[in-house]
């Protein structure tokens, strides 16, 4: 197993079971001791999981969100089949927002070969790759730059966001369940957030399942205000029957698929 798919794997044990010692982990991944405690110290330094005496748990509270180059590290095979389904939701002469983050990304990716599009994001690296390869009409928002995340955020982003007629709008999101919805750690993300869905005619949220079960200090919106949440399969049944109760329009995803 990848280092990268190792990590992914202890993060979604713990998601699974809330917590683990290191003896536990390192029997299921067939690796040592002290490589379990080093992929422990990538996860917490990220922000994922708190180390504990022994072993690691997951958080409840999301404080930051993990930078960019941490998150492009985690769950790729998953953020690439969201990315491609929800790229399939796109007509032609669409205005189409991507949030930053690593799984819209990915749906920039399944757009590429699209002509008839205008793609607005606030993500640099979302930008420089639509620029090397696709011919879609492209904004940037502009506005002060989050250098963790690689993106643009604040008062002046959000403005730009309002002279725009978005069609459809895809959300990330670092924490989101049922009860709290798509809440962040970071006030000028949650300014781009707010100026999105006002200016959206249909908004998705397009997050994997590890970031469920999660909340954070400023909330976005509730769950039913969207079109549609996009997640994988391994999303809690639990989780899956408590949306369906309150009529949120979910979207399971083979994580493989």
């Amino acid at each position: 197993m990848l280092p990268e798919d190792r990590k992914d794997a202890i993060y979604r044990y713990l998601f699974a079971k809330r917590s683990a010692t290191i003896h536990e982990l390192a029997t299921l991944m067939a690796v040592s001791a002290m490589t379990i405690r080093r992929d422990i110290k990538f996860l917490q330094d990220a922000g994922l999981v708190v180390g504990i005496h022994g072993g690691a748990r997951l958080p409840a509270v999301v404080h930051q969100a993990l930078p960019y180059v941490d998150k492009a590290q985690l769950n790729v095979h998953t953020k690439q089949s969201l990315g491609r389904y929800a790229a399939s939701l796109v007509q032609d002469g669409q205005v189409v927002y991507l949030d930053a983050g690593t799984t819209s990304y990915e749906i920039a990716r399944a757009l590429g070969d699209q002509v008839s599009l205008t793609v607005l994001t606030n993500d640099f690296t979302i930008a420089a790759w639509l620029m090397r390869h696709s011919h879609i009409t492209l904004f940037h928002t502009g506005g002060k730059v989050d250098k963790r995340h690689i993106a643009s955020v604040g008062a002046m982003a959000a403005t730009a966001l309002a002279a725009f007629n978005i069609d459809l709008a895809f959300l990330s999101a670092s924490a989101w369940d049922v009860t709290h919805g798509l809440s962040t750690p970071d006030e000028d993300t949650l300014l781009v957030n707010q100026a999105v869905l006002a200016a959206s005619a249909q908004r998705y949220l397009v997050a994997d399942s590890s970031k469920y079960g999660r909340y954070s200090v400023y909330s976005v919106c509730k769950l039913q205000q969207l079109d549609g949440v996009i997640t994988d399969d391994d999303c809690p049944c639990a989780a899956v029957e408590e949306m369906k109760q309150r009529s949120i329009r979910l979207h399971r995803v083979n994580r493989r698929g």
